[in-house]
């Protein structure tokens, strides 16, 4: 039998427990409750307070709802009240001591429920040998930790099996039936543990006993949701709240342009950052890494409140939104909401053709990312307020509708075309010194020389180039005075390949196997061979190395490497060693000493991955390789390599040796993994 009500399910119960353990526990005297709205953190305090009412444990357990904006003299005044105490004065001063002496008199719980501000209420906190406690809870864990909260509790979301009872319990039996089980599982999938949503979505599914409605409640749910009955009024309304009440707007657009992403991914702050640098809500004189930093105290923030979750990847570096909180942003920015800004979001919707053109005019940013469009609409008006257009990962776009398609967008200024298979010529007209572009991963043929002419992104921060064939020439170089991040992908790059030195941190190259030399260096010459091995210390600041070349770098490079920790190559057919000496290099070597001539130093170095490298044999085949700190090489799918003893001989450091798929010689030697 389905349990019928949020107080009957397992996980509410554990956390009931876990609640009163706490409460009894001498060693707290304030106690936090936190999570988003709908979770049932004021079901949980009613089940607390109704736990107390036959036990003698307190004289007195009190139980006050704040709620976002309280009437603070009427609370303090109930509160009084129920104390036996006068607080009608208006004084907060005599208030608090008239508490503070109430708390030696009688053992109390106060229950301060849906607290958004740590000053709103003035109550004195309790001494420990009262007995006396505090329970409070909010949306907002900095808010339980500004109270003084001596313990914290997050509530659980409710399990799918939780769900799925519930839902039942109050839709009705007709959602088991065969025809619409697996359209109703969907539904609560989408309410991801949320008991307010499973609730009022069950309540408007009651009565709806077709596929078909069930596969339209499904589609609304995938767009807002809101047409579906109850929800604006009983789940954005009081989602909503949490919104409103964040710290300032541009908390309010970053947590919006979390929605543009895909329901249920993971989103990296560096994208974030990306788009966020693009959309100008930082400095415009703001680097990067300052963009990164904002962005890192933002996801902090929100996390803070709620408002956004933890990615499925490891670590703090991606962030994703619950579904509802989604969808409450979908809300905010959809048509018929109030709010001036405006979103069409189809990410990831399985969707085969574009919104009609008339959709466009009306929003400031269109996601249509990760679909299966084949074309756009043809535009016959101007699209006033768009200012991002994200059309990336569309496998199958192959064209622009026109050349004058990009001209209806007089303000645009984030456009992202990557992961497509665009191949028709894109006019490109910037008018100003605010704006991204990213065409990283098209797989388009076109010509780009007129990329060249966009001198006056002088804060560009970011190049992805992907484009198949493409000549890196001399239309890169007015391009290259600010970028901080470099990305090139099969390219050919003519003679000698310069780039400035802000790059160097943050460099990334693949399958540019005619790249001949690649200098850089604020110093370096526009013009000229150059010197291959080069005598700038432009790699000092490099840390990290990844490469898909056929050769890394040769030995005269090492001493301006001397800051490299860790070098990953990966996937070079034709690599057959890492370094690449000079023909008289080792002649030295007599019975196993070597000149100061053959050492190759990397003082720094760490890691050291290689892996799918058919043809590489040596990692250098003459020098003797003193890298002091090595402690973890990583080999893989490298069978022509040779053993080489001189790592263990050289290296001061723990050596771990991983290997898979080495030749014979290894056997042995490696921890296989």
């Amino acid at each position: 039998m389905e349990t019928s009500t949020i107080e009957d399910q397992p996980s509410v119960r554990d956390m009931l427990q876990k609640v009163l353990d706490c409460i009894c526990d001498q060693r707290y005297g304030i106690i936090g409750v936190y999570r988003m709205g709908g979770v049932g953190k004021t079901t949980l305090m009613a089940k607390v307070n109704n736990s107390f009412k036959s036990n003698p444990y307190f004289d007195i357990v009190i139980m006050v709802i704040v709620s976002a904006y309280p009437n603070v003299t009427k609370i303090e005044n109930r509160i009084g009240e129920r104390l036996g105490l006068d607080l009608s004065s208006g004084d907060e001063e005599a208030a608090r001591h008239k508490l503070l002496g109430a708390s030696k008199r009688k053992k109390y719980l106060l229950i301060l429920d849906d607290l958004w501000q740590e000053d709103e209420i003035g109550i004195p906190q309790p001494k420990n040998e009262s007995g006396c406690k505090i329970l409070v809870t909010s949306r907002n864990q900095y808010v339980s930790t500004e109270m003084g909260t001596e313990f914290t509790i997050e509530v659980k979301k409710f399990s799918v099996s939780e769900s799925w009872s519930l839902f039942v319990a109050k839709a009705g039996q007709h959602v088991i039936s065969p025809s619409i089980k697996p359209h109703a599982k969907i539904i609560v999938r989408k309410c991801e543990g949320l008991p307010l949503a499973i609730i009022t979505i069950a309540h408007a599914m009651a009565n709806r006993d077709t596929v078909r409605e069930w596969e339209d409640a499904i589609r609304e749910l995938r767009q807002s949701a809101s047409s579906l009955r109850g929800m604006k009024d009983k789940v954005f309304d009081s989602l909503k709240f949490s919104y409103d009440r964040l710290e300032s707007d541009l908390h309010k657009l970053f947590f919006l342009f979390c929605a543009l992403y895909p329901e249920d991914y993971s989103i990296s702050q560096y994208e974030l950052a990306i788009h966020c640098l693009g959309e100008g809500l930082v400095d415009r004189l703001g680097s990067l890494k300052a963009t990164q930093n904002k962005v890192a105290a933002l996801v902090g923030s929100l996390r803070t409140s709620c408002m956004l979750e933890n990615g499925e990847g490891e670590g703090e570096g991606e962030v994703r939104m619950h579904d509802m909180m989604r969808k409450l942003a979908l809300w905010i920015t959809s048509l018929e909401s109030k709010d001036n800004l405006k979103f069409l979001v189809r990410a990831r919707a399985s969707l085969k053709e574009a919104p009609e053109a008339t959709e466009w005019k009306e929003v400031d940013i269109i996601s249509l990312m990760g679909n299966e469009l084949e074309d756009l609409p043809k535009l016959s008006e101007c699209c006033p307020k768009l200012v991002t257009l994200l059309l990336h990962e569309n496998f199958t776009l192959k064209s622009i509708p026109s050349s004058s398609f990009f001209e209806y967008m007089e303000c645009l200024r984030v456009l992202n075309l990557s992961y497509t298979r665009i191949e028709s010529y894109i006019e490109w007209r910037v008018d100003d010194d605010e704006g991204e572009g990213d065409g990283s991963g098209s797989e388009g043929k076109g010509t780009i020389h007129d990329i060249g002419e966009l001198t006056q992104l002088i804060h560009l921060s970011r190049l992805g180039i992907n484009l198949e064939n493409i000549t890196i020439s001399n239309w890169f170089k007015p391009l290259a005075r600010s970028m901080e991040s470099l990305v090139l992908k099969n390219c050919r790059c003519q003679g000698v390949t310069r780039v400035p030195t802000s790059v160097s941190h943050a460099l990334q190259i693949e399958s540019c196997e005619e790249l001949e030399c690649l200098v850089v260096g604020k110093d370096a010459k526009d013009d000229g061979d150059g010197d291959r091995d080069g005598d700038d210390h432009s790699f000092q600041s490099l840390r990290d190395l990844w490469l898909k070349l056929k050769v890394v770098f040769t030995k005269g490079m090492a001493p301006h490497l001397s800051n490299l920790v860790d070098i990953s190559v990966r996937g070079c057919g034709v690599l057959q060693k890492l370094i690449e000496e000079d023909e008289d290099d080792g002649n030295n070597n007599n019975g196993g000493s070597f000149s100061s001539s053959s050492l190759l130093t990397l003082s720094k170095l760490r890691n050291l991955a290689l892996n799918f490298l058919p043809q590489l044999s040596h990692i250098c085949s003459k020098s003797v390789l003193h890298w002091p700190l090595i402690d973890n090489v990583w080999v893989m799918a490298c069978p022509q390599l040779k053993k080489t003893p001189l790592w263990v001989r050289n290296a001061r450091g723990l050596l771990f040796i991983r290997g898979k798929a080495l030749g014979p010689a290894w056997r042995g030697e490696v921890v296989e993994s």
